[in-house]
């Protein structure tokens, strides 16, 4: 399993959706939205074997986010990980 939150600026970038690309890893059940207005968005997987787990070859992508730029050209935002509204496990 793994969870974390993403943020960025959201007087710079609006969140528009997450794409899942894995298998057995669902949008409805994976995400959640609550604070993306805020710039937060929380992540969360746990694979269906939960003993035996699932490994994935480096530089696998797990999902991808599709953002609108509100700023006009020159505006920047990080987007990066941390721990609110979710935990890093």
């Amino acid at each position: 399993s793994v969870q974390f939150s993403i943020g960025w600026d959201p007087a710079v970038l609006q969140l528009d959706s997450a794409g899942a690309l894995n298998p057995g890893l669902g949008v409805s059940g994976n995400f959640g939205y609550a604070q993306t207005g805020n710039g937060f968005l929380a992540f969360n997987w746990l694979t269906d074997n939960i003993f035996q787990g699932t490994s994935l070859p480096d530089g696998s992508v797990l999902f991808n986010l599709y953002f609108s730029a509100l700023m006009p050209m020159g505006g920047s935002s990080n987007v990066s990980f941390g721990t609110f509204p979710t935990d890093q496990e």
